[in-house]
């Protein structure tokens, strides 16, 4: 903890004590005086600002938690996607392997045969280069599916945000606005019993 986070942390402790003591007084029907009515004031909307703060800090790390949790997620299922390619891919090394090696015992062993040879293996490389541009095909889809998930994933976190924030604004306006009317009917209060006061000291 740094030397200004200690120094507030006493600051706070100060001002929670003084208003404890603020508080009874006034439950004990004291007079209150404008500079203590004003740190009264200070201190409840200092109270009130450190519970949204805290609010804040726990809504960031639960959100923090959700996206970290959906990256893993989505790491895991590009390591699978990954993992499967490789798979398909070392099929297909295995089967281009083996198609060879049949291409070669035919070319040997059927030798007379060239030209219907030489026809299958024309048929055999025009399905490979069809399956070739299948698998191509298929990892550019899943490309793109991911690039928009990450898209998707980044402009909901965005809103979140602006929300959130929106939020925070908008209660910290309503709590503005309260503390100002409290303000005002203690005020008047203050005055009534002022004037009360005087009428009975004139009595």
């Amino acid at each position: 903890m740094s030397g200004f986070e200690i120094a507030a942390s006493l600051v706070e402790k100060v001002l929670e004590e003084y208003m404890k003591r603020l508080l009874d007084k006034v439950s004990k029907g004291e007079r209150l005086t404008q500079a203590e009515v004003s740190l009264l004031m200070v201190g409840l909307v200092q109270r009130e600002l450190v519970r949204i703060e805290k609010q804040m800090a726990e809504g960031f790390a639960t959100m923090n938690k959700r996206i970290d949790d959906l990256r893993s997620e989505l790491l895991s299922k590009n390591e699978e996607t990954n993992k499967r390619i490789d798979d398909l891919r070392a099929e297909l090394l295995s089967k281009n392997e083996e198609t060879n090696k049949r291409i070669d015992d035919l070319r040997s062993e059927l030798y007379s045969k060239l030209d219907d040879t030489n026809k299958r293996i024309d048929d055999v490389k025009s399905d490979v280069k069809v399956f070739r541009e299948d698998v191509f095909n298929r990892l550019n889809t899943l490309s793109a599916n991911f690039d928009k998930a990450l898209s998707d994933l980044r402009t909901e976190f965005y809103k979140k945000l602006d929300e959130t924030k929106a939020d925070t604004y908008k209660r910290l306006d309503d709590l503005k606005a309260d503390i100002s009317s409290k303000y005002q009917i203690m005020s008047q209060r203050i005055d009534d019993l002022d004037k009360k006061l005087i009428d009975l000291k004139s009595d």
